[in-house]
């Protein structure tokens, strides 16, 4: 089969959410581009590039990077600093360095990006708009939340211009500005950016797809926030259905959204259920994201607070230490995370 049939046919996977069938027409895909081409083809360089973007979207993080990686390397090597592909590849790599809190390594590359747009490609475009998105999502993470609504709302303006208020974009966009209200506890903002975004998807037809899952997690933990915990467990076990009828269970992001039903069966007083839970998520985490993974760090942060539940305070003390260890190492000792593990500390001698 000729390349651009395959990659035709891994972008209807996409489309159909189905992602060994993308992941394995990609494959072939880039693998032909080599053994007929070579190297050194523009075809090969946009198949490695396409197979980094699909690993992404179905949220294999690490080894999207590596993807993206050797996409830039092609793509420098054949002096196409300038080409949509690089820029991209440069902002998806930030945001995935950030998701992997290299925060200073994510903040250049999408920097990068940005210049690459505005001195050569153009703002008048979408993927511009998406490395604007990216970088709010950095600063996000960083808590510097001035910075991140700022770059959030200039890339969403670009999109809703460019892409309209039902596309995919721009519920990308409410999505991360409810999550950010959120954060800050301006609840009634963030309510609204969640349920603006949940209307758009049922009535597009989008709410079969991975972000509509990630929606109904964000969704879960909106209503949480506020108290809601019935509202917040139907929300979340929304969005673990179609996350493993997606993605399956042994993945990253079905592990976020079932740590957080953890959470929920924990204030409940179901101890011993939020445990099983928390030991579930952690091994996921282990398995796809590493031990060096903020994600990680709160799987253990779980487990030393349910362990605490349960009086079990010398298992509660060692993962809480784990914890805290690998979030000194991610974000320094200024980092919220950090403080929120001093603070886990400080109740658990307080006993």
């Amino acid at each position: 089969m000729e390349v651009d049939s395959l990659k035709a046919m891994a972008k209807e996977y996409v489309v159909k959410n189905k992602p060994k069938d993308a992941i394995s027409s990609i494959e072939n895909a880039e693998n032909q581009a080599k053994n007929l081409l070579g190297k050194d083809n523009s075809v090969y360089r946009g198949c490695v590039f396409y197979h980094a973007r699909i690993l992404m979207i179905f949220g294999y993080y690490k080894e999207s990077s590596s993807y993206f990686t050797l996409s830039n390397q092609l793509y420098s090597e054949a002096n196409e600093q300038i080409h949509s592909n690089y820029a991209l590849g440069l902002s998806w790599l930030g945001w995935l360095y950030g998701e992997q809190g290299k925060f200073l390594e994510a903040k250049e590359l999408i920097d990068q990006a940005i210049s690459i747009y505005e001195n050569k490609l153009g703002i008048n475009n979408l993927d511009y708009a998406m490395a604007l998105h990216n970088l709010g999502f950095v600063h996000h993470l960083e808590a510097n939340y001035k910075l991140a609504e700022d770059y959030y709302i200039k890339g969403m303006e670009i999109r809703k211009k460019l892409a309209g208020e039902t596309s995919a974009v721009y519920t990308n966009s409410l999505m991360g500005l409810g999550t950010l209200y959120n954060d800050l506890a301006r609840f009634d903002k963030a309510e609204d950016c969640y349920l603006m975004a949940n209307t758009i998807d049922i009535k597009s037809g989008k709410d079969k797809t991975m972000d509509h899952a990630r929606l109904l997690n964000n969704l879960g933990r909106f209503y949480w926030s506020i108290g809601q915990l019935d509202r917040a467990e139907d929300y979340y076990i929304k969005s673990l259905d179609l996350k493993k009828t997606l993605i399956g269970e042994d993945h990253s992001s079905y592990a976020m959204t079932l740590a957080n039903l953890g959470i929920i069966y924990s204030e409940l007083g179901q101890i011993d259920r939020a445990i099983l839970i928390y030991l579930k998520c952690k091994e996921i985490r282990e398995k796809t994201i590493g031990k060096e993974h903020y994600d990680y760090a709160m799987s253990l942060n779980n487990l030393g607070s349910g362990y605490q539940q349960k009086g079990e305070y010398k298992i509660a003390e060692a993962y809480q230490l784990e914890s805290k260890q690998i979030r000194e190492k991610i974000f320094g000792k200024e980092h919220p995370h950090y403080v929120m593990s001093l603070t886990n500390l400080a109740n658990l001698y307080r006993r």
